[in-house]
């Protein structure tokens, strides 16, 4: 049994099963030669995935990059059936950065402020410490939950003073 028949990559979901540095260790080629070549000629969402801290190709962006690496298919048995059309997922974004408003505090949770909405709905905020919070502050935090939220940036270094 030769090394691409043992290390057949199928780590990721079905429409992006390989894995980059599996890819880069079978092609026998640095994982930098594999993202220059993931710059210049895939598209995510389509060609290729973020998922956690893996960048996940589907087989047609790996034939495709064997393709560019001059590589003969024949050695690679796993991509010489043709793929499926791959459905498209949309690209990472970034959460959006909500813009908060302090209210005093009253939790005895040393990590919670509790803050209002643009809605005038109360909602959690998770801080490093909440000691120089203030009542009326405007704070930015990510929503990570329905009315749980992630402070942006640094908590306030002097009492209500970012």
């Amino acid at each position: 049994m030769n090394e691409s028949e043992n290390l057949m990559p199928l780590k990721g979901s079905a429409d992006f099963p390989f894995w980059e540095q599996d890819l880069a260790r079978l092609f026998g080629v640095p994982p930098v030669e594999l993202q220059k070549i993931r710059y210049a000629n895939l598209q995510e969402g389509v060609n290729f995935i973020r998922q956690s801290n893996r960048i996940c190709y589907s087989k047609n962006a790996a034939r495709a990059t064997a393709a560019t690496l001059n590589l003969p298919l024949e050695n690679l048995p796993w991509l010489q059936e043709p793929d499926a059309t791959v459905t498209p997922r949309p690209a990472y974004a970034p959460p959006a950065v909500a813009l908060l408003t302090a209210l005093p505090n009253k939790t005895a949770n040393p990590h919670i402020i509790m803050a209002q909405d643009e809605k005038g709905v109360a909602v959690r905020v998770r801080v490093k410490n909440k000691e120089n919070f203030r009542g009326g502050m405007k704070v930015q935090a990510t929503l990570i939950s329905a009315d749980y939220y992630e402070l942006v940036g640094h908590c306030p270094r002097y009492p209500g003073k970012f």
